[in-house]
């Protein structure tokens, strides 16, 4: 279940843009395919860190994880936490003993785990490989410009065709919208999905912001409350007009609703396994009022960054709130209370303390894409997400 991150700024990271077909190349490479394969040229192991040699550059970043392949000891080939990096070199941690390996050795970024059961043309149906997930499916429907339409199901027995959808037809016609772009062009936009082998978060700057806002949607298992959660699989999104809206986009996860009703997440059924899909409510400790992560109407009580006492950020697990219960947390995910104003940009990375000692946390500023209105949340990029 390790923790796994890509972004648009990584060597031969794919575009997003305001293409057909862009979103679903973003979500091959970083769920199932890999990307930015590179070979070998030395595999030295010394004092427990293997460092691989390799001619120009290479997408790798200190906490990424490579895909290892084609190496003898074979204890060095597999999914590999990148632990340095320099010119021509990237290292990982390792048991095996010193010396150098044989082999052709090749590495690229490693993908989460997932597969894509039924295709077609601009059309993914992904599901985890995790045999402990629910297995659920998300379907992509990525023939537009600027906008795709996605839609979870509890089964499917083609890209056209599934059971127990959330949201259902009723809630959300066609399905939520994730943005691609605010224009219908090549246009590259920058991006950020993290993940585990059970769900992602995946970020963008549609609009192409000069401030760097963007949305955070995502798919896959909560971190439940409920042991064994069978439908513990939700989705977030937005509406049409989520690739340049000037609103709020309350189904962003770094969104909180406060007191506010709940709109456009869903999760596959109640916590009993009865009925249809279900909404979710989105919100995190001291989030009085509906409001972006980090920002003052989050929590009106002007709470400031750095907190005075300690020169702490705060942050908070996002829960969910199902009907009357609290079914469990957004995988990964935090929120702020402080006002964090230009504090973090989104990649920007904070080692925890306290109770988060040996975690970090990467920044995501989140927003209204078509205005100036912005906070960030937080995301873990050490792990586990799960109990």
């Amino acid at each position: 279940m390790s923790v796994k991150f890509f972004h648009s700024g990584m060597v031969s990271a794919p575009v997003l843009s305001g293409s057909v077909g862009s979103m679903v190349g973003v979500l091959d490479a970083c769920l199932k395919d890999g990307f930015g394969s590179k070979s070998v040229t030395s595999l030295v192991v010394s004092d427990g860190v293997a460092t691989m040699e390799f001619s120009g550059s290479a997408a790798p970043e200190v906490g990424s994880s490579v895909l290892v392949a084609g190496a003898t000891p074979s204890g060095l080939n597999g999914d590999q936490k990148v632990i340095a990096v320099a010119s021509g070199s990237v290292s990982f941690a390792t048991e095996e003993a010193d010396g150098t390996a044989t082999g052709t050795i090749t590495f690229k970024m490693s993908p989460l785990g997932f597969s894509t059961p039924f295709t077609g043309t601009n059309l993914r149906v992904y599901r985890a490989d995790d045999v402990e997930s629910t297995r659920m499916y998300l379907r992509v429907d990525d023939t537009g410009t600027t906008t795709c339409r996605v839609v979870g199901y509890e089964a499917m027995s083609d890209a056209n065709t599934g059971i127990h959808p959330f949201p259902t037809e009723a809630q959300v016609s066609g399905g939520m919208y994730w943005g691609k772009s605010s224009s219908a062009s090549s246009a590259a936009r920058d991006w950020l999905l993290i993940g585990d082998s059970r769900s992602f978060i995946l970020w963008g700057n549609f609009a192409a912001n000069v401030l760097g806002v963007g949305a955070a949607f995502g798919f896959g298992d909560i971190d439940s409350n409920k042991s064994g959660d069978a439908y513990g699989c939700a989705i977030f999104g937005g509406d049409s007009g989520v690739n340049n809206t000037g609103s709020p986009i309350a189904g962003c996860i770094g969104y909180g609703l406060g007191t506010n009703t709940t709109t456009l997440a869903y999760i596959a059924r109640a916590s009993t396994g009865l009925g249809a899909a279900q909404l979710a409510k989105k919100f995190a400790a001291m989030n009085t009022n509906a409001g972006y992560s980090g920002t003052s109407n989050y929590n009106q009580s002007g709470l400031t960054y750095p907190n005075g006492p300690d020169n702490a950020l705060l942050v908070s697990p996002v829960e969910i709130q199902v009907g009357t219960g609290v079914r469990g947390r957004v995988a990964g995910a935090y929120h702020c209370p402080q006002t964090l104003g230009d504090s973090f940009n989104t990649r920007d990375t904070i080692d925890g303390t306290g109770a988060f000692s040996g975690k970090r946390f990467m920044a995501i500023r989140t927003g209204t894409p078509g205005s100036s209105t912005y906070g960030a949340m937080f995301v873990d990029v050490t792990g586990p997400w799960r109990t």
